[in-house]
């Protein structure tokens, strides 16, 4: 597994972060779009794994996680070795969705 967090609004009053909740369930969509759309695909399995979640810690403002559950998916992330010892460099799409979901939001 795999997985990114990014803070969604910042230092908000509460009234203002009551009212970012609606808007975090929309960025974590937005982000699920994002994250398939960068995912590699061989089998399929990453690609069905990926997911996006609203965390919320009461006190704290809503982050939004980008993630995959694939057994493989840290691999692919950051890169592997191979059994013969080749290195596969690593293929950050959960990364690479996390900055272009992020650039959007400013």
């Amino acid at each position: 597994m795999a997985q990114v967090d990014v803070s969604f609004t910042g230092d908000i009053p509460g009234a203002m972060r009551r009212a970012s909740e609606p808007a975090a369930s929309s960025f974590a969509a937005q982000g699920l779009v994002i994250l398939r759309r960068n995912c590699p695909v061989d089998s399929g399995e990453l690609l069905a794994s990926c997911y996006t979640q609203v965390v919320r810690t009461p006190g704290q403002d809503p982050r939004v996680r980008l993630g995959a559950t694939a057994p493989h998916a840290a691999p692919v992330e950051f890169g592997h070795l191979t059994r013969s010892g080749s290195f596969v460099p690593p293929n950050p799409f959960i990364r690479r969705s996390l900055s272009e979901l992020t650039r959007g939001k400013r």
